[in-house]
């Protein structure tokens, strides 16, 4: 019966099995394979078992002779019979004589063709004599069974058959899904009749393979069975991958080729302005930088492409931002083949200047959207002069510091306000009323007024006061207010001052009566008398020269009146002279009006 120990010393090992009977007691046979010693004896089954095909194994025969004192061994050349997959030798010179405790080696070799199992029969040819005794033949049979394992690696995919991989084989996954995954299930089968083992698996091919279900390595594979592990396929972007895999055995291995392509949609956008496409990517600030930009002028083509090898639906088209507008939009949700394209506008159209902010969204994508619109540049209202005469007219017109890009609609607008507490209509422009429209071309800085001219007069009026003008701003073709925060503004003084007449005119004579009808104006709508001079035709005298009539209050019930109103200080004075005497006797009257700020210029009207 074999018996298999744990190596221990070899002696001591001797002395426990020398007391196992007298037929075993003279010779000693172990045999010792890495750290196992077995004891042989006749009839034994010695078995080797290889790692592989044509891989040898080996096994140590260590002879050990137990003999007393006065005795000798003889070891003769063994015969071996069977199998050539078997091989013994030794580096004694047969034949060998051994003394009690004497030792030798011989080495069995095992190189399996195939899987087995092979069979040999090994006999070891010992003899024993006593000193002037006969030799006894200690003949022992050992029966040398070789045996190999064998691998193969397969693997098996979800709905698919067990496919066997040589050497440099592809395992070539099916088309994923971007971040799911595919399995296939590593077989590491040993189909040999000796045990194997699974030494070694190491795996690259980046983060989309990977391996799991792995025993701890090295694991044995008894013959017949197999070890299992699944290496995963999980692709997170749209690509082809490709990957290797070193699966080793206890003798050799297999080197796999891995390759896996990913399916799945790649929505990928452009930003088209002016037929210039520009890649866009999720994240990224749309931006609209100027005037130009506003309205359709800026308006931009966002086209969205299936660059995927799957259909997908756009589900959602979304903008936010009081400032932005979707235009064109497709019925959602739409269905984009591979290559399939779709386009829709964004307009930027600000209700003011300055920044605007929004957001795009297209699916998961999400775009910021930044527009911005400045003002146009400081103006200049030009003016000869800050203070005026009143019922006077001078040019007044507008110039830009720098052109603007586009065209400008504008208006100068007066404003008065009056030191005396009473408007003037006439206070207006010479296009009619206190709005005069003007454009500023594009990309230029003068303001073009309606008559074509670079210019525009402004009527003073009659009442002291201040008269405001200021300018505002758009942009013509997206009627956006574009006026500076500095709007352009300049003033107009029309001053308090002594009244002015206009004209004296004798409206009728009798002969008792002279008429005269006096015009003028006042800036501070107040006038306090009226002096009349007479002068006398040549020969002639007159009792009274000069009238001073005292008018305030007259003045003061028509200036206060609603009527006056809509002639600023205008007046028109009906004087009537009761004459006693001869009306032919006064040649000629003059006339002045005065009040707190002076004393206007005479005039003069002919009597005769």
């Amino acid at each position: 019966m074999l018996k298999r120990l744990r190596f221990l010393p070899l002696i001591a090992l001797a002395l426990s099995l020398w007391a196992a009977g007298p037929a075993r007691g003279q010779f000693l046979i172990l045999a010792q394979d890495d750290d196992t010693v077995t004891e042989l004896t006749n009839g034994s089954i010695l078995t080797l078992d290889a790692a592989g095909i044509g891989q040898t194994v080996e096994s140590r025969l260590r002879i050990q002779y137990n003999g007393q004192d006065n005795t000798t061994a003889r070891v003769e050349e063994p015969d071996l019979n069977g199998s050539l997959t078997f091989a013994v030798s030794t580096s004694a010179d047969l034949p060998l004589q051994l003394q009690p405790g004497d030792i030798m080696d011989f080495r069995v070799r095992f190189t399996p063709t195939g899987i087995g199992p092979f069979t040999a029969r090994l006999n070891l040819n010992l003899s024993h004599s006593r000193v002037s005794a006969s030799d006894l033949n200690f003949d022992i049979l050992v029966v040398l069974n070789g045996q190999a394992a064998d691998y193969t690696l397969s693997f098996d995919l979800p709905d698919g058959n067990e496919t066997l991989l040589p050497d440099g084989g592809l395992l070539s996954f099916p088309d994923t899904e971007i971040d799911d995954s595919t399995t296939a299930t590593m077989i590491v089968t040993n189909r040999g009749t000796a045990p194997g083992s699974l030494e070694v698996v190491t795996l690259d091919g980046g983060s989309a393979f990977s391996l799991t279900g792995l025993a701890l390595l090295p694991v044995t594979i008894p013959a017949g069975g197999n070890v299992c592990f699944d290496v995963v396929f999980t692709p997170t972007e749209r690509s082809h991958f490709g990957g290797s895999m070193q699966v080793t055995f206890g003798a050799g291995g297999r080197s796999v080729i891995l390759a896996g392509r990913a399916l799945g949609a790649l929505l990928s956008f452009e930003s088209i302005v002016d037929s210039i496409s520009t890649p866009i990517e999720s994240g990224e600030t749309l931006l609209w930088q100027d005037i130009t930009d506003v309205g359709d002028g800026g308006a931009r083509t966002i086209r969205v492409t299936n660059g995927g090898n799957v259909t997908t639906d756009v589900t959602a088209i979304a903008l936010s931002g009081s400032d932005f507008r979707l235009e064109n939009t497709p019925f959602l949700p739409l269905t984009l083949n591979p290559g399939g394209t779709t386009e829709f506008l964004v307009l930027f159209e600000p209700t003011e200047i300055g920044t605007s902010s929004g957001q795009l969204k297209v699916n998961e994508a999400v775009f910021l959207l930044s527009g911005s619109v400045a003002a146009a540049p400081n103006a200049v209202i030009s003016l000869g002069s800050e203070v005026v005469d009143p019922a006077d007219q001078l040019s007044v017109s507008l110039t830009l510091d720098q052109p603007y890009p586009v065209e400008l609609t504008g208006v100068l607008v007066l404003d008065f306000v009056s030191d005396v507490f009473s408007n003037d209509p006439s206070i207006q422009f010479s296009t009619g009323g206190r709005v005069a429209g003007f454009t500023v071309p594009a990309n230029s800085t003068n303001a073009i007024f309606g008559t074509g001219s670079q210019a525009v007069q402004i009527q003073s009026g009659t009442v002291a006061g201040v008269i405001n003008i200021s300018g505002a701003f758009e942009a013509t073709d997206v009627g956006l207010d574009v006026t500076p925060g500095s709007a352009p503004r300049t003033t107009l003084t029309v001053l308090r001052d002594r009244p002015v007449l206009r004209s004296v005119v004798l409206y009728s004579a009798t002969a008792g009566s002279l008429t005269l009808q006096v015009t003028g104006f006042a800036t501070s709508r107040s006038i306090q008398d009226i002096e009349l001079s007479f002068t006398p035709v040549p020969g002639a005298s007159l009792e009274t020269s000069t009238i001073v009539a005292d008018v305030e209050n007259a003045f003061n019930s028509y200036y206060q009146g609603g009527g006056s109103m809509a002639f600023g200080s205008q007046f028109t004075a009906t004087v009537n002279l009761n004459v006693d005497g001869d009306v032919d006797a006064v040649d000629r009257i003059s006339v002045n009006v005065g009040n707190a700020e002076g004393v206007s210029e005479t005039l003069t009207v002919s009597v005769q």
